[in-house]
């Protein structure tokens, strides 16, 4: 019986020793702890191991062989960590790694004015704000004609009757205006089938 408890003692103490162990502890540019997954990879055999950290941003790999892994730590809005580390005898090996801040990414569309808005461009390519009104907007809204609607519905359109005569309106629009009477400086044209 002692031959072979002594037979066996060389076998299992080799086992323990071709093992190590890493041990991970992830934290935020302020030094607080935070989660975040992973990956470690192991660069001889080409397996990899996926992993998340608990709430005190820690996470243990244990029974691996000895070699050379890659450890990758991401979190949205966070670079992405990478780093080597080798493992060459059962001493745990431990690692703390620094989040630093991703760079936001954003997409601005910059439209530039033209002298004069084509009928055939998209409403989202003209730069300025644009209103439209159907022809069932115009029914449900209860005007008498075309001026009092814009009045009542159109931000920036203003009606004036300045001779006290409400068949012949000034209709201003942000400061441009076009009336019937004569003398008055014409700053808004209206077109209808090329027709001014």
């Amino acid at each position: 019986m002692g031959v072979l408890v002594a037979l066996l003692c060389p076998i299992v103490l080799q086992g323990q020793g071709s093992t190590g162990e890493i041990r991970v502890e992830v934290k935020d540019p302020s030094g607080a702890v935070m989660q975040a997954s992973g990956r470690l990879e192991n660069l001889q055999t080409g397996t990899a191991r996926s992993f998340q950290t608990d709430a005190n941003g820690s996470y243990t790999f244990g029974n691996l062989s000895y070699g050379r892994y890659r450890l990758e730590v991401s979190r949205q809005g966070f670079a992405t960590q990478s780093l080597l580390v080798d493992v060459q005898s059962g001493t745990p090996v431990s690692r703390n790694i620094n989040m630093a801040l991703g760079t936001a990414a954003a997409t601005v569309d910059v439209v530039a004015t033209t002298p004069l808005a084509g009928s055939d461009l998209a409403l989202r390519e003209i730069p300025a704000p644009v209103q439209t009104a159907t022809q069932r907007d115009l029914n449900n809204s209860g005007a008498l004609d075309l001026s009092d609607f814009l009045n009542r519905r159109l931000s920036g359109v203003n009606i004036n009757e300045n001779q006290g005569n409400p068949f012949q309106p000034d209709l201003n629009y942000r400061g441009y205006t076009a009336s019937p009477l004569l003398g008055t400086p014409q700053g808004v044209s209206v077109y209808m089938d090329g027709v001014r």
